[in-house]
């Protein structure tokens, strides 16, 4: 897992708007890993500035901590993930 909170995803963000880098091993191909980019729904707070796995789980956490929730500057907020 890799966080990139002042990446521009693609030309249709802003800059600083965030990714975060998930790579999953599988045990047919262990070598050769499958990577995801994951990117906020819209752009807000600096996506990808902390990043957790819950063990034993498949679920992966990405914090935006400049996000503004309900006129809350930088309230920030939490993503959650689950790879199936």
């Amino acid at each position: 897992m890799i966080g990139a909170p002042n990446t521009q995803p693609s030309n249709s963000c802003p800059s600083n708007t965030g990714t975060a880098y998930v790579f999953l091993s599988n045990a047919l191909t262990p070598d050769q890993p499958t990577g995801y980019a994951l990117e906020p729904s819209t752009p807000g707070g600096l996506y990808g500035w902390s990043m957790a796995a819950a063990a034993g789980t498949r679920l992966f956490f990405v914090g935006e901590n400049g996000r503004t929730i309900n006129g809350v500057a930088s309230a920030g907020q939490v993503w959650v993930y689950m790879v199936n």
